[in-house]
């Protein structure tokens, strides 16, 4: 017996342009979840550095603040190192002074901030591998209305970053 009814259900055509449909609508919320993953990825790379370079330059400004003595400045190897005494030790939290010294150490293809402290008394000697952010090191100091190279107390530092960018800072030391 025949069946003169209509037959419910979707025709090939109408799911192939539902699926072709489904498709043009995955494909668009999927470069919307990509370009807020990279939005997200830069964000916080660039966070994360401007915490690195704040609290390296509040490092070194801690440090220069309570200096003890001046200044010394040496270039070795091409290596410009600037060191001081200051009571702001870091493996003694602050209890005796130290000697401190600030450069840029290459290891391996990479370049480093380098915290170096040494308290002859006691015979420690402590290197900290700050960051690899920046390619140089330079430093200035203020002297006659001008900075120059011979060492005075109040001194200002340059960071040259790996990206191009410049960071510079001044601080004055105590006497």
């Amino acid at each position: 017996m025949f069946s003169t009814t209509k037959q419910k259900g979707f025709t090939l055509l109408e799911i192939l342009v539902a699926i072709a449909i489904s498709s043009i609508i995955i494909i668009g919320l999927f470069d919307i979840f990509k370009n807020v993953i990279d939005t997200r990825t830069y964000a916080f790379k660039h966070t994360s550095s401007t915490q690195i370079v704040s609290k390296t330059i509040s490092l070194m400004d801690r440090d220069i603040r309570c200096k003890i003595g001046s200044f010394s400045l040496s270039n070795a190897f091409g290596v410009k190192k600037l060191t001081f005494k200051t009571t702001d030790s870091l493996k003694f939290a602050g209890s005796v002074p130290v000697t401190v010294s600030y450069y840029i150490k290459s290891k391996g293809n990479k370049r480093y901030l380098v915290r170096e402290e040494t308290n002859e008394s006691a015979g420690v000697d402590m290197s900290i591998y700050l960051t690899d952010m920046f390619k140089k090191i330079d430093f200035k100091f203020y002297s006659k209305g001008d900075w120059v190279d011979s060492v005075s107390d109040i001194i200002r530092i340059y960071l040259f970053a790996n990206n191009s960018k410049k960071y510079v800072f001044t601080v004055r030391g105590m006497m």
